[in-house]
């Protein structure tokens, strides 16, 4: 019976060390992904400043050969 009960015991603090691991990787996982969701969003954010500097720069060419 003494072995069962130890090797239970052993199973047991396998899993729960399996299970904590698990924990980490994901909450890493998951800060990694915000730190990827706002650079990506910063870089649309350039994208979109751009957009709208060329539609300017376009806004004010046709009025010069308007004139």
């Amino acid at each position: 019976m003494d072995k069962n009960i130890k090797k239970i015991i052993v199973l047991f603090i396998i899993i729960i060390i399996l299970l904590l691991s698990n924990v980490i990787y994901n909450i890493l996982f998951i800060i990694d992904f915000s730190r990827q969701k706002e650079n990506g969003n910063e870089k649309w954010h350039m994208v979109e400043e751009r957009i709208v500097n060329v539609e300017k720069q376009i806004e004010e060419i046709t009025k010069e050969k308007r004139y």
